[in-house]
């Protein structure tokens, strides 16, 4: 009789973009994203890439981050320089005048040179939560760079805006006091989409391109945005904002449109960049009368090559390939991994579980793999017949219902396992 199997005979591998199999959660549990208009593609497509879209009242945004958040995050002092940056009329405030490393003061100069002393500040230092409010109570707007790394709810938000999108996206925070303006007239080398959450905010957008291209008379737009209003900006679109007479929060979702000659300039440098150079393209050229001839002969077969590459391009499949580069339809999520290691230790062959991710199951001669998202998990052959009615099973089951020819402490291990990598979960 075979051993039974432990922890030791299990491994889990990264699984290639192109191969993932599986994985999106079966049942996932949505937070409550109200501002996030689930048709939001159709409402953006009539000015996608094009122009300037406003839509009032979209949902209730207050929930979204809060004063209470903002307190909360500078409070647990793990901001970092790249995270936070203060602005005030187009000007950034130097980050050492609110950034402080431990809980003293530190000094202008201490025998160590400037770059050692701003390198401290930047990898060790922190926003201390007076300083950034004195500075916003003065007129400073303070801007939370990539949030979505590190607000959960916002991650999630982001994660919607994906989803529908199919672009990679990003998102950043902007809390501007009364009376105030951070940025003069500027326009962002991205679309975005802004989500008013807090108080309001007064807007001056200018014509886009693309409507300053058709029409040169069009004018200036002043609109004021309300908690749940939606704002759309194609990139290059000049626009500034100021608050009146109370604070304001709004969130900015950033994104590339691709267009369709960045497209097409993409596929084609991959096919140029295919043609590597030979040793007589790398050499120097003659001196000039001392026969060059050939050089007319040599760009004349690359030429030649050249049209033999595109007329063997695939284009349909190189223009899908590059747009699945831009895209991120799942994002990794950055909580629960340690509830399930914990949630584990507690598993018995009595638990029931439930499946939280879907998975797919196959064999080869020694091995059995579970796909699981962009994870596999590879075990001994014989666990596969447990593994593919585990995928199958009705539920809730637990590890000694499942039929295969499995013992018992097999059964259990591999359970515990999967509760760890997040793919089996107790159930409520």
């Amino acid at each position: 009789m075979s051993q039974p199997l432990t922890e030791a005979d299990f491994a889990t591998v990264d699984v290639p973009a192109a191969s993932q199999k599986g994985g999106a959660p079966s049942a996932p549990v949505k937070p409550d994203l109200a501002p996030f208009p689930h048709d939001l593609v159709k409402e953006l497509s009539p000015a996608w890439g094009k122009r300037r879209l406003h839509r009032a009242g979209i949902a209730d945004a207050s929930h979204l981050f809060t004063a209470t958040d903002i307190d909360q995050l500078l409070a647990s002092r793990t901001l970092r320089v790249a995270n936070m940056w203060l602005v005030h009329h187009g000007k950034t405030i130097p980050p050492s005048q609110y950034i402080r490393v431990g809980d003293g003061e530190q000094p202008r100069s201490n025998g160590r040179s400037d770059v050692g002393r701003v390198m401290t500040l930047a990898t060790e230092g922190s926003p201390d939560p007076q300083r950034v409010a004195q500075f916003i109570a003065a007129g400073a707007t303070m801007t939370l760079n990539l949030a979505d790394g590190f607000v959960p709810v916002l991650s999630d938000l982001c994660d919607e805006f994906e989803a529908q999108l199919k672009l990679k996206c990003a998102l950043n925070v902007f809390v501007t006091p009364p009376s105030a303006r951070g940025f003069n007239l500027h326009s962002d080398p991205h679309d975005v989409v802004v989500i008013q959450t807090h108080g309001t905010k007064q807007w001056e957008i200018h014509p886009t391109p693309w409507e300053k291209e058709r029409d040169p008379d069009a004018t200036v737009q002043q609109l004021t945005l309300h908690p749940g209003d939606l704002l759309y900006l194609p990139e290059g679109t000049p626009h500034m904002a100021m608050t009146e007479d109370g604070l304001s929060v709004h969130l900015t979702v950033q994104f590339n449109v691709p267009t369709y000659d960045l497209v097409a300039q993409r596929v084609l440098d991959e096919v140029l960049s295919a043609l590597k150079p030979t040793e007589m393209w790398a050499r120097p050229l003659d001196l000039p009368g001392q026969g060059t001839g050939d050089l007319a002969d040599h760009v004349t077969r690359t030429r030649n090559q050249l049209v033999d590459a595109l007329q063997q391009l695939n284009v349909p499949a190189a223009t899908s390939s590059h747009l699945n580069s831009r895209s991120r339809t799942r994002r990794s999520k950055r909580t629960g991994c340690f509830l399930a290691i914990a949630e584990a230790d507690s598993v018995t062959t009595d638990t029931l579980l439930q499946r939280a991710r879907e998975a797919q199951v196959e064999q080869t001669d020694e091995k059995a793999h579970l796909y699981f998202g962009q994870r596999c998990l590879i075990t001994p052959r014989t666990a596969f017949a447990f593994l593919e009615a585990l995928t199958r099973a009705q539920e809730p089951f637990t590890a000694a219902d499942l039929p295969a020819d499995l013992d018992s402490a097999s059964r259990l291990a591999l359970c515990k396992r999967l509760v760890r990598e997040g793919v089996l979960t107790a159930s409520a």
